[in-house]
């Protein structure tokens, strides 16, 4: 059907924001991929806040390689978030934050879909 999304799949990970936070992905066909952040004070990841400085490094394994790759234009600037998307087929994506102030805690968001 025109038009039609298809599954989306969502998938999240979360630690401290000096940990590096994989996100395994459930279903690797899906191939439009897209990372999001949200920065938290609290561990239950109930308190937002805004990051004032830091980045987060992107990466990902896609099914068929054991290596991660970087992405083309996969660094987050945490204190100006933006959604950053890209074409693979991944099992796992993997945030690296460096510098990441005022917040304690994040969360990576990986939405996928087929079209």
């Amino acid at each position: 059907m025109a038009g039609e999304l298809g599954s989306v799949g969502i998938y999240k990970g979360s630690g401290a924001v000096a940990s590096v936070v994989d996100v395994r992905i459930g279903n690797a066909s899906d191939t439009h991929c897209f990372i999001g952040v949200n920065f938290y004070s609290d561990a239950a990841l109930k308190i937002p806040v805004a990051a004032t400085a830091g980045t987060i490094d992107l990466t990902v394994r896609t099914v068929n390689s054991s290596t991660f790759q970087a992405l083309d234009d996969g660094t987050i600037n945490a204190a100006t978030p933006e959604l950053k998307s890209f074409s693979a087929n991944p099992s796992l994506v993997r945030a690296t934050p460096t510098g990441i102030l005022t917040a304690a805690f994040y969360e990576i968001i990986v939405t996928t879909n087929r079209s």
